[in-house]
This record gives C-alpha cells, sequence and structure tokens, in this order.
C-alpha cells in the first residue's frame, strides 16, 4: 500500500509509520505526480492533492473545530485519532466526515517484565491538588512519573516491571504512554477527565465553545479487560474493585487486538 505524506507529525507518528512498513506501506515523503496512491495524509492542513482519485486524509496535527468550513467528499475524512474524538468532533463540526486511525504502538519494545517493581503513578497536565491527594492516600511506595520530566528509558523500566498504574492525565487524542503501559502488561486504573476543560495550567479549552460540555477521556482505547476507568469523585472507593480484580486483567491482550502494526494496518487498509 502506497501512501504519499505532506507534514510534520509527532514523533510516536513518525515511529507508527515505520511500524507499518512492515505489514506492507510504503510512505513518500515527495509527491510524485506520476505515482497513483492508495492514500494521501495531509498532517497539518486540509489540502486536496489534485490528479490523485484515492482517499485524503487530513490531521491529526490541528484544532479542527473551528477550521474554515470544507465540503468533504465520499473520500476524504478529517483523521480524529480515537472514537471518543470521533464523537466529539461531529458533534461539533456535522459538515466533517471523521475516521479514528490510531498509529500503532511498538509492541517488540514496551513488552513485560517480571512484575516486581513498585506501582506507577503517572501524572499529566491535571490539578496538582488532585495528585497530592492520590500521593496522599498510597504512600511513598510508588514511582512517580511526570509528563515532560522523564526518559523513555527509565519510563519503561518502570512501567513494564510494576503490577499496575494509577494514571491521573488529561484527555488523550490516543495516549502513547497509555497504551505502552498497556502493552508492557501493565493494569491501569484511571482517575479519568470529563471534559477537555479539566487540562491543567495554560490552556485553549477554559472558553473554547461556552455552548458545548466538550466531553473527553484520557482512556481512548480501553476495555473492561485492561483495567479500570474511574473518576475523581470516587476513585478511591472503585480502586478497592480494581485491586481486587488485579488478576484477572490481560491489557497486552487488548493493545495486540487493537493497536498493534497488524490491527492498525487493517484500519488503515480498510478505509480505502
Amino acid at each position: 500500500m502506497k501512501i504519499y505524506v505532506e507534514g510534520s507529525a509527532h514523533h510516536k507518528n513518525e515511529a507508527g509509520m515505520g511500524l507499518l512498513q512492515s505489514q506492507g506501506f510504503e510512505f513518500d515523503r515527495s509527491y510524485d505526480k506520476n505515482t497513483k496512491y492508495d492514500q494521501v495524509h495531509i498532517f497539518n492542513q486540509v489540502r486536496k492533492i489534485e490528479g490523485q482519485d484515492c482517499t485524503h486524509v487530513y490531521g491529526p496535527h490541528f484544532y479542527h473545530f473551528d477550521m474554515n468550513r470544507y465540503d468533504f467528499s465520499e473520500k476524504e475524512f478529517m483523521n480524529c485519532l480515537s472514537p471518543w474524538l470521533v464523537d466529539l468532533t461531529m458533534s461539533i463540526r456535522q459538515d466533517i466526515r471523521c475516521t479514528a486511525l490510531p498509529f500503532p504502538v511498538d509492541i517488540d519494545r514496551f513488552i513485560p517484565s517480571e512484575k516486581t517493581g513498585k506501582p506507577v503513578v503517572y501524572f499529566k497536565n491535571r490539578d496538582p491538588q488532585l495528585l497530592a491527594r492520590v500521593r496522599e492516600y498510597f504512600g511513598n511506595d510508588m514511582t512517580l512519573v511526570v509528563y515532560g520530566s522523564y526518559s523513555e528509558g527509565s519510563y519503561l523500566q518502570a512501567i513494564s516491571e510494576a503490577p499496575y498504574c494509577i494514571w491521573v492525565g488529561c484527555h488523550e487524542s490516543q495516549g502513547f504512554a497509555f497504551q505502552e503501559a498497556m502493552s508492557c502488561d501493565t493494569p491501569i486504573f484511571a482517575i479519568d477527565v470529563k471534559s477537555l476543560r479539566d487540562e491543567w495550567g495554560p490552556t485553549m479549552w477554559k472558553n473554547f465553545l461556552p455552548g458545548h460540555d466538550l466531553q473527553a477521556t484520557t482512556a481512548s482505547y480501553f476495555d473492561e479487560t485492561s483495567g479500570l476507568v474511574s473518576c475523581e469523585e470516587n476513585w478511591k472507593e472503585d480502586f478497592e474493585e480494581f485491586r481486587s480484580n488485579l488478576s484477572s486483567y490481560n491489557p497486552r491482550e487488548f493493545v495486540l487486538n487493537n493497536l498493534s502494526p497488524k490491527a492498525c494496518a487493517k484500519k488503515w487498509r480498510d478505509l480505502c
């Protein structure tokens, strides 16, 4: 499958395209008008490539809620990465044709180790007071991982050896670190967000589209075999349920079935 790619991408998305090459994908970053492409992906804008009567996929690297109106054809889609973001986008912009095409997780790098390490608390752009309450409840026998302040190698070691992870994060369009933890077969207890507005710190979401709830989640790909999704109001009670079921979770299996290179390749091919 030959795909023309235009624009810059998150480094994990670039790595994901590399993983898709093992599934027979070829990505061309220099446009050749004499080549018949199976798909066109433009990461940073909406721009039709003339002469290519194939599926065009726009995004995910720009805010599309308030972009200029555009008449999407049957072969043009906005990539929202995850189903929850498709639902949110369609609730705001019914004129946009959306899809959820995730980029694959590196299942050969993020693999389980013997679960002899400490539980991990992962913190990303949430109210610091919530983190303080979590740390007070669980004590100091935890490994704290703060978004933007760790190396991937240290994270991989901590999360692969952890018996479980407590996730205190904001919304995730896809959420690679979250899914890499699952790939390490580490069950996740997620203290979920309700809205994009739950992101802490300087953010565009506080006053954005005041007439909309902007419902969101940090667990963009997840099911009951992967752990438990709780909320800020009930997390202490829900954690006891999570801990009692810890041995029954198998999050790596979910990743293999839904976010591996093979699984993602099928989603990409099915869009043609």
